[in-house]
């Protein structure tokens, strides 16, 4: 099945992969594949795991090692805020 690896970081930092992997694979399984890996080390500040717009904390969702992925899902990292987005709103206005 095919399955999305996608991450934007800092100073045009994107990056956007496809990967063909077997039913019932989980998050943790494609983040040890040597192009994430590769993007992952390269990261130097704190992030987190999510799968289309769902953080994997192990609070409301799963962590990665447990979440199995469907067809077509777009696994993302996510940088922290650097601001918060409702002062950024009111100061535009």
């Amino acid at each position: 099945m095919k399955i999305f690896f996608t991450y934007q970081g800092k100073d045009k930092n994107k990056f956007f992969l496809e990967f063909e992997v077997a039913h019932g694979t989980n998050v943790g399984e494609v983040l040890l594949k040597k192009e994430c890996k590769e993007i992952i080390s390269k990261i130097n500040h704190s992030f987190k795991i999510g799968v289309d717009g769902e953080i994997l904390d192990g609070k409301f969702n799963p962590k990665p090692e447990q979440y199995r992925l469907k067809e077509g899902e777009r696994i993302e990292i996510y940088r922290d805020l650097t601001q918060d987005p409702k002062d950024r709103r009111i100061n535009k206005l």
